[in-house]
């Protein structure tokens, strides 16, 4: 049976829709059975009470207050059981215990641009319990799905603000953070209970500007104004130090690491010219080696989109030693394949922009494990390192 989980735009609640009655009763633990479901129900039923004299320690259980079980009877899910005491059927029953004690998950830091223009590198301490074990058996990886939607979360509501917002006005935004975590999560019968912003750096304030480059401005800007008052003072019209003779006084007299700096009018700097596709792919295969196949283990498969609507295939084998690199498809499937802009790739290899975040904000599409596809991290490490 297949179910899926919709958002309503007008009341933004997760809705869970099913496709027939039987999947609705299935959800709600209580199953239906069809006339040869109940047949052998009968026939297990008769087999369990002959044999329970000898059964009898097999078919009962005690359940610990901070747990529940979920029980599976012919592939089919009943009620919840538990705490306490509970009767199953032995060689039939599938049990399986789930802790509704609170759990954690760290979102780990990230770079997320602000409305200012301003980037901050910010995680996330998350709190979450099981409210419906039977909806959490719905989602495969529950974990991994959940660490992605609380970066999704994250990336959502910081990039709707500015750096003072979130400076400032960090309760109210972790209030936010985690009303909208939960409804995405509420459909998978999780509850989350705490939201917590944490490791917060900026490092580019509003505008871009770094903050080194900042605290550069306000010495030469505080150098500059000394002058202008030392000038003032001494001006050939002021009377009252008209007949002393004041040395001449320089920038780099009053800050020693004063650097005379141009106007952004007249000072220009010629961008370097970044490469292309073609020759980051070259460089590329220069720093393919045994280890680096041993450490990702994957093949990995680049369609470039050009500005003339073109697109070009590049193929990185960093899983056969010694590995290599070539333009166009190979045989066989490749782990991943990515599809992406090519201004997106060089940002990428010029580090300007991680994998997960080209990701995040829609710029990369792959197809593959994801596990597999961030694995490309380590060779973007690898050529930074060059």
């Amino acid at each position: 049976m297949v179910k899926y989980t919709s958002l309503e735009i007008n009341s933004n609640e997760a809705t869970t829709v099913y496709f027939d009655e039987c999947e609705r009763k299935d959800a709600a633990g209580k199953p239906s059975y069809g006339p040869c479901d109940i047949l052998m129900l009968i026939l297990i039923y008769t087999i369990w009470f002959i044999t329970l004299p000898f059964t009898f320690c097999c078919s009962f259980k005690i359940i610990p207050q901070c747990q529940r079980v979920i029980v599976y009877r012919l592939g089919r899910i009943l009620p919840l059981k538990g705490p306490g005491l509970i009767t199953v059927i032995p060689c039939i029953d599938k049990l399986k215990r789930v802790d509704m004690r609170m759990r954690a998950f760290k979102v780990p830091p990230q770079e997320i641009m602000t409305v200012d223009n301003g980037v901050l590198k910010i995680g996330a301490d998350v709190q979450y319990r099981y409210v419906d074990p039977i909806l959490t058996q719905t989602i495969q990886d529950l974990d991994h799905s959940l660490r992605v939607s609380g970066q999704a979360s994250l990336t959502s509501i910081i990039s709707c603000n500015d750096i003072a917002f979130v400076k400032h006005e960090k309760q109210l935004l972790q209030q936010r953070l985690q009303s909208h975590l939960n409804k995405v999560v509420s459909a998978w019968g999780i509850e989350i209970a705490r939201f917590e912003m944490e490791h917060s750096t900026v490092m580019k304030e509003r505008g871009g500007i770094t903050p080194s480059s900042q605290n550069d401005d306000d010495e030469v800007d505080g150098a500059e104004m000394i002058m202008n008052l030392i000038k003032s003072v001494v001006s050939p019209e002021g009377n009252v130090f008209s007949g002393l003779s004041i040395p001449h006084v320089s920038p780099t007299d009053v800050l020693p690491n004063y650097t005379p700096t141009l106007s952004s009018s007249t000072q220009k700097v010629a961008a370097p010219a970044l490469l292309n596709a073609a020759e980051l792919f070259s460089i590329a295969k220069g720093i393919i080696d045994e280890p680096l196949c041993q450490q990702i283990n994957a093949v990995f498969q680049f369609q470039i989109q050009y500005t003339d609507s073109s697109t070009r295939t590049w193929t990185v084998d960093v899983k056969n030693s010694p590995g290599f690199v070539i333009e166009g498809p190979v045989a066989g499937f490749p782990d991943v394949v990515f599809k992406l802009e090519e201004q997106i790739f060089q940002k990428i290899f010029y580090g300007q922009l991680t994998p997960r975040q080209a990701y995040m904000n829609s710029q990369l599409t792959f197809n593959g494990s994801l596990a597999t596809a961030m694995k490309l991290e380590l060779l973007i490490k690898r050529l930074k390192a060059m």
